[in-house]
């Protein structure tokens, strides 16, 4: 899947933005990175309009569900903080 494949690019550039801003990232990257995330919800259309990152489908948007392994319960989930913060520094 797509979003497995740039998960960790999608980690260091929320990082690296909250750190100084989007401008630390050259802008054919975060062009790239725009587009993988558009890619992203098209191969998992609806998820993000249900205030999870695409692929993902906890009952509480970013939470993990109580029946997921008991370390993971009740958690914020990384991939769809990571998500929406990616989303926000990009302005979508």
């Amino acid at each position: 899947m797509i979003h497995r494949a740039f998960w960790g690019v999608m980690n260091f550039f929320v990082r690296l933005a909250g750190y100084g801003g989007s401008e630390l990232v050259p802008r054919g990257t975060v062009d790239i990175f725009r587009k993988l995330m558009v890619e992203t919800e098209n191969e998992h259309p609806g998820w993000a309009t249900r205030g999870n990152a695409p692929g993902h489908a906890h009952q509480k948007p970013g939470i993990w569900d109580m029946d997921n392994a008991p370390e993971r319960r009740g958690q914020s989930c990384t991939w769809c903080a990571n998500w929406w913060a990616a989303k926000k520094l990009l302005g979508d």
